[in-house]
């Protein structure tokens, strides 16, 4: 996998390639939106102030990482750009509360814009720039961020094992589960995730939060499917996912968990099923118009949006291109 993630960057400096576009089955209604403003993938976008917003990723435009900031605007059916992250940066987690947008941890560039700096930086959007915030008790990339019951929970990830602190082989995955409540000025433990590991989905139904299939650095992708009760603090085993990948994407929509696409390395593949959960199953539910893994999906009362990510395995066709389902 180390090798599969140096090629990836690399890839990123090339143009990006379309995907090949797959017919939908009959069941669904996808349509094609804008496309955003430039291809970005490993991205957490989240919705905000009428609009999904997407903070830094990797951009071929950018060779490597972006702090560009873009919005796409719900009412206006359009894209805008939005405050700059102060530096170069990708995987970082956005998550909104309460009308405050914050974006936690992740990854940054460095000089080169393609390094893996683990950051427990933390910021919060003020006006027409970036404050710092309450910092993470350490630093964490390619966890689930999710905002449930006036907390922010931060779920998982990967972190540094030891000194070095620049490249993928540098961090390891961590079952840690950080909290930080609504205007607190420090983050709290919860109780860890029952199975360390990175790229995992993530989303609440029902009072719980889902924590989604997702791969380990030593033992690859991963069906694991564990819920926590927020009210209790305990997780407990979820019917694991029928399709284990990195790099996937979920979504609560009209009622459901909807979660899809993601990569795996051997053979390499990045997939278009979507899944929903039913009670204590999964689902077929469709597939997406074009395969992508290090994309987000975001639900609102009618639509549910995926958007950014790529089309094939590691860096290379990342996209542009936003799909809507209503």
């Amino acid at each position: 996998m180390p090798l599969t993630r140096r090629a990836a960057i690399a890839a990123l400096l090339t143009a990006p390639a379309c995907a090949q576009t797959q017919a939908p089955p009959p069941a669904t209604h996808w349509r094609a939106g804008p496309d955003a403003p430039y291809a970005v993938q490993e991205i957490y976008p989240t919705l905000h102030d009428g609009g999904i917003w997407i903070a830094g990723g990797f951009s071929p435009q950018a060779l490597g990482a972006t702090e560009r900031v873009i919005v796409f605007d719900l009412a206006a059916q359009s894209w805008r750009e939005g405050p700059p992250l102060p530096a170069p940066s990708h995987h970082v987690h956005l998550v909104s509360l309460n009308g405050e947008l914050w974006a936690i941890g992740g990854f940054l560039g460095g000089a080169t814009r393609v390094r893996w700096i683990c950051t427990d930086r933390v910021l919060k959007l003020a006006g027409d720039g970036w404050v710092e915030g309450p910092a993470l008790p350490k630093p964490i990339g390619e966890a689930c961020p999710i905002a449930h019951q006036g907390r922010i929970h931060l779920i998982g990830g990967r972190s540094p094992r030891g000194a070095a602190n620049a490249a993928w082989n540098d961090q390891s995955d961590v079952d840690d589960h950080f909290v930080l409540a609504a205007g607190a000025t420090r983050w709290e433990r919860a109780a860890p995730l029952p199975m360390a590991r990175n790229s995992a989905a993530v989303a609440s139904l029902g009072g719980a939060i889902h924590v989604i299939s997702g791969r380990t650095v030593a033992g690859g992708v991963t069906g694991a499917h564990h819920v926590y009760d927020a009210r209790s603090g305990a997780w407990r085993d979820g019917a694991p996912y029928p399709e284990p990948r990195g790099g996937l994407a979920a979504a609560t929509f009209r009622g459901r968990i909807i979660a899809g696409g993601g990569e795996i390395f051997e053979p390499a593949s990045v997939g278009t099923a979507l899944y929903a959960l039913e009670g204590e199953a999964w689902a077929p539910a469709g597939a997406l118009p074009a395969p992508r893994h290090g994309h987000g999906f975001i639900a609102t009362d009618d639509a549910l949006h995926a958007l950014g990510g790529a089309g094939r395995v590691g860096g290379d066709g990342t996209l542009a291109s936003l799909d809507i389902l209503s």
